[in-house]
């Protein structure tokens, strides 16, 4: 029981409150049919966090964001609506004076941040970002140049990588038979890799 007790006081520990916008982004994952865990997301919403709320005031912190149902569901309709535009769009983490959705404070917990259950993400998501093309945001630096040039258009090369741990662990397929599973003759494999390499070509 006591080791329990610890345990718990070491979670609420980690926990701790962020005050600041984060930029959304969106990684669309590439699932090879069959070898996925029942709790594979092929879609994935991250935040990228103010330096004021990164463990040690870092740039380029991304964490996961875990929300109820409604709020994914909600995050998934403005990402297909065009409402929200991964690299530029900023979640308000923060309360402000006038908010009636919820009185709790989103937490940074771990490896994700988590959203208060009543907090409506309609009202707290700006499009366009917070307007400022400095180092708060880094990932402005690219929204920018993705304005300038018109957007991402034309082929993009898809790379897939074969990993070895430092433990030596690794995938026992070689690496033409990952490739023949992504790519492969095999209809619904070649489906799905077609699915979402389109997906990630067009955010």
């Amino acid at each position: 029981m006591e080791a329990d007790g610890e345990e718990r006081a070491r979670t609420i520990a980690t926990r701790r409150p962020v005050f600041n916008e984060c930029t959304i982004q969106v990684a669309a994952l590439l699932e090879i049919p069959g070898e996925a865990p029942p709790d594979f997301e092929d879609l994935v919403f991250e935040c990228e966090l103010d330096r004021a709320d990164a463990p040690g005031g870092r740039s380029n912190v991304y964490k996961k964001v875990q929300g109820n149902k409604s709020q994914m569901n909600e995050l998934q309709d403005m990402l297909d609506s065009g409402d929200l535009v991964p690299g530029m769009s900023t979640l308000r983490l923060g309360l402000v004076e006038g908010d009636a959705d919820t009185t709790e404070q989103a937490e940074l917990d771990g490896e994700v941040v988590k959203l208060p259950q009543g907090m409506q993400i309609k009202n707290r998501v700006e499009k366009l970002g917070n307007g400022r093309f400095d180092d708060k945001h880094p990932s402005n630096l690219f929204a920018r140049r993705r304005l300038q040039n018109g957007g991402l258009t034309g082929q993009k090369p898809m790379l897939v990588v074969k990993v070895i741990d430092p433990n030596g662990k690794a995938r026992a397929e070689t690496p033409a038979v990952i490739a023949d599973k992504i790519f492969g003759i095999g209809e619904l494999v070649v489906l799905r890799a077609r699915e979402t390499y389109t997906f990630c070509a067009t955010i």
